[in-house]
């Protein structure tokens, strides 16, 4: 292979990745022009989220905690001890 096939083959490498580049680009930016539809469900029709009274938000945050330093047991009867109240 001669140094001038080599030259054009590259070349030819390159602009077909620069060419698939530029299409993974405008693939990306239809994506961010598109509008979002209007809410299915109007501001006023919305159910507010019922919450937690501040000490079970507090035990379930213990709960929470132990279960990720892997105290399994103390986690399963914080968790039991929120049901019974």
């Amino acid at each position: 292979m001669d140094p001038n096939e080599m030259r054009n083959r590259m070349v030819q490498h390159l602009e077909q990745m620069r060419l698939a580049k530029q299409k993974k680009k405008k693939q990306a930016n239809k994506s961010k022009n598109r509008k979002r539809s209007a809410p299915s469900v109007s501001i006023a029709e919305k159910v507010p989220k019922s919450r937690l009274n501040q000490e079970c938000q507090a035990l379930m945050g213990e709960a929470n905690m132990a279960y990720a330093h892997g105290d399994i047991q103390k986690a399963i009867r914080i968790c039991q001890e929120l049901i019974t109240k």
